[in-house]
């Protein structure tokens, strides 16, 4: 659990191997392997149900995330990639995304 909080402070140089090896990909083959099936089953391009939610924001931005930290996050999982890119590019969120503060939290 610490490596999860300490995280999204790191660059992918910071990622220790190991931990990379035994609990990232792990944990995102697991997580990734639920959302692709969840999206192709899906017939609006959400989560869940037919219109935007919070699980797709939360998702979108947390795989977006990682994916600055970690180029190799959405490796092997298309579908997750659309998803996010499709969610961030709503406008209202374009906007907000490309106008926020950087931070590292």
């Amino acid at each position: 659990m610490a490596w999860l909080r300490t995280a999204p402070a790191m660059d992918e140089k910071q990622f220790d191997e190991k931990l990379t090896e035994e609990v990232l990909l792990p944990a995102r083959e697991k997580l990734f392997g639920f959302m692709t099936k969840f999206l192709k089953e899906s017939k609006s391009g959400y989560l869940v149900g037919d219109s935007l939610t919070f699980a797709d924001l939360y998702v979108a931005e947390i795989s977006a995330e990682f994916d600055k930290r970690f180029s190799k996050i959405y490796d092997g999982f298309p579908e997750v990639k659309a998803h996010a890119e499709e969610v961030r590019s709503i406008p209202a969120l374009k906007k907000w995304i490309e106008t926020r503060p950087e931070t590292k939290f």
